[in-house]
């Protein structure tokens, strides 16, 4: 499993980290200034370089941070919540390595309610 999974895991963090900006920065309406000010300064940083894979590794930590602090939000909406499932499920399809032998099926869009 580490031989085919391990030379995955940069691109998976370095594609999770765009993808978990992207969530937080649609998050800020419904976050508190101090969380909405944070995830600015992560956003300016910008990307590591894609060689240096302790620094990606090091922004994905950051960015799942301020993440899980988002997620607790009181004033999360249904449809930032929906967006916040899906992006844990997408994460655990796109996970080059896993404990379990299935993960669920990437979601593509989002189901009528």
């Amino acid at each position: 499993m580490l031989k085919v999974a391990l030379p995955k895991v940069a691109g998976f963090l370095r594609d999770d980290n765009v993808a978990t900006l992207s969530l937080l920065l649609a998050m800020q309406p419904a976050l508190k200034t101090d969380l909405v000010g944070r995830i600015d300064t992560a956003a300016q940083a910008g990307d590591p370089d894609v060689a240096d894979g302790a620094a990606i590794e090091e922004r994905n930590r950051l960015l799942r941070a301020l993440l899980a602090e988002a997620v607790c939000s009181p004033d999360l909406t249904p449809e930032i919540r929906r967006s916040i499932e899906i992006h844990m499920i997408n994460r655990a399809a796109r996970a080059p390595m896993r404990y379990v032998p299935n993960a669920p099926a990437i979601i593509t869009s989002t189901p009528e309610t």
